[in-house]
């Protein structure tokens, strides 16, 4: 057995709680502040009451809500006594939400009015204890009234920091199902040194201004732990605007910011960027799906910088890769860091290949996932026999061991750092009594990444369904997203393979003739779509 203590002080305060820097932790949307100092006192009394409450070892505690000053002190209140951290998204359906919290046995959700208004109907289906976030009334305590007490942790609870999960985080995959990512102790911990490496340039003092959302691991792990165990000061947005997210920098002198490609792409075309002085920022991570070399070089023009550091990671695996101040290629994704093995592996053959030849990227090292939770087929198929885990990403290393990454053997459209599977709209695609097949895939879209398009059979027999109804029948069921923005299309047939599994290749590579297109040159498949 491991003591806890140092992890939990390295995350809780940034390592130096102890020495109380002067590093702050700002509220955008209410200018509330709290000082390191302060921040460990919350953590530690929110913890003393999350014990008072019933709260055990293993237990876990569920937020749903967006960016705020609070998203720390509940998460590592909860890991300090030895319990399972998930962060949930406040876009996530009922149906998803009750789908995770059941699946990891989830005992307490601390959740905004958005959130309660989803879930208060299922709290006795799942048997859950529902605190509820800025007062509202509902019934349930509130975390403003928990957080009054005085009493306060004095000694974090003990775990084997190598095995014991600290937090479960939501990965999606091809099946449209999401699943719990278990991270263990270990796997924070050895993420948010990685991340301290690739900014060594960042000081105590440094301010940074953190929209990415707390519920992926981009912004809960990437950002805020390693900007708090950097001793940065922490400017935190709840609602990403690009006008107040100028107005936060040039306010604050931010020197640093995390960014994902569609605001890398806003921040390059922007006009109102002329209005504001950015000249504080020289450091500019940019993660979450793969930065474009002309945004790059727009961005770092816009900007007025040497470069901008890109990564590479996935909830899985947290970050690999990335560039460094003594490490840089343009278009790259960067060498690995301390600790991370890397192969590059035929899919087929599973032969590892050598430099600057495309295979599926496959991770080893101490930040890689425990598994996912409940789920052995899907652990059998994301791990090897080694150990070694199999992104679904295919790319290359070239000569100097920088990564490449050029597309992905997975079938999950990326929107805006969202991920969308496109099983799961499928899914619901088909339960329209006017859809007969269906089939969705991501087209490509400079802001965005990617947006989900729906190729669809109508059902015979029924009333002809239009665009307009199978937008609305989508939207009314899914997070916003998922929705259909790259459009709707009538098909005659969705190409598929002898087994079923659908072609989605062909129908991103070739035209598709729709429903009325009568031409029949001998082969299903090309009469259908030309292919």
């Amino acid at each position: 057995m491991c003591t806890y203590s140092d992890y939990a002080l390295m995350c809780i305060c940034g390592e130096y709680v102890l020495m109380c820097i002067c590093g702050e932790y700002i509220d955008a949307s209410s200018d509330r502040k709290l000082t390191y100092k302060a921040l460990s006192n919350c953590i530690k009394r929110f913890a003393a009451v999350l014990l008072q409450v019933g709260l055990e070892k293993g237990d876990v505690v569920a937020t749903i809500m967006p960016n705020n000053i609070d998203y720390p002190v509940i998460y590592y209140s909860v890991v300090l006594i030895g319990g399972i951290f998930q962060p949930l998204s406040p876009l996530y359906t009922a149906d998803q939400l009750v789908s995770m919290m059941k699946e990891c046995n989830t005992t307490y959700v601390i959740a905004d009015e958005e959130a309660f208004k989803k879930i208060k109907y299922f709290r006795d289906e799942i048997r859950l204890k529902i605190i509820t976030y800025r007062h509202l009334k509902s019934g349930c305590p509130s975390f403003e009234s928990l957080l009054d007490g005085e009493e306060k942790v004095s000694k974090p609870v003990e775990v084997d920091l190598q095995i014991t999960p600290a937090v479960f985080l939501c990965s999606s995959g091809t099946s449209g199902l999401p699943k719990a990512v278990r991270l263990s102790h270990f796997n924070v911990l050895a993420c948010i040194h990685q991340m301290k490496k690739v900014t060594r340039k960042v000081k105590r003092g440094d301010v940074a201004v953190l929209f990415i959302p707390l519920y992926h691991m981009f912004g809960l792990h990437c950002a805020l732990s390693s900007e708090l165990a950097l001793g940065m000061t922490i400017v935190m947005m709840s609602k990403f605007t690009l006008d107040e997210y100028y107005t936060l920098i040039q306010t604050h002198k931010a020197s640093f910011i995390h960014i994902v490609p569609p605001v890398a792409v806003m921040i390059g075309n922007s006009p109102l960027l002329d209005k504001y002085d950015l000249s504080s920022v020289r450091h500019v991570m940019c993660g979450a799906a793969a930065l474009k070399e002309v945004v790059e070089r727009k961005l770092k023009e816009r900007l007025h910088l040497d470069r901008v550091y890109q990564g590479y990671g996935m909830t899985e695996i947290g970050v690999s890769h990335a560039n460094t101040d003594s490490f840089y290629k343009m278009g790259s994704c960067g060498k690995a860091l301390r600790g991370v093995q890397v192969k590059i592996e035929d899919p087929k053959t599973k032969v590892i290949l050598r430099s600057n030849v495309r295979g599926e990227i496959c991770i080893k090292g101490p930040q890689v996932m425990l598994g996912y939770l409940g789920r052995p087929d899907a652990n059998r198929e994301i791990f090897d026999k080694e150990g070694w885990l199999h992104t679904g990403d295919v790319g290359y290393v070239d000569e100097d061991g920088f990564l490449f990454v050029i597309d992905r053997l997975k079938e999950i459209i990326k929107y805006k750092g969202n991920q969308v599977p496109p099983a799961y709209l499928e899914d619901i695609l088909l339960k329209h009594p006017g859809v007969k097949d269906a089939a969705v895939i991501g087209i490509p879209d400079a802001l965005a990444g990617e947006l989900p398009k729906a190729f669809i059979v109508r059902n015979d027999g029924i009333n002809i369904v239009d665009e307009q109804q199978i937008y609305d029948f989508v939207e009314d069921r899914v997070p916003p997203y998922m929705k259909l923005r790259g459009g709707v299309e009538f098909i005659r047939e969705i190409p598929k393979n002898p087994t079923g599994k659908i072609l989605r290749r062909k129908l991103r590579e070739f035209p598709i003739r729709d429903e009325n297109d009568n031409i029949d040159n001998g082969s299903d498949l090309v009469q259908v779509h030309r292919l």
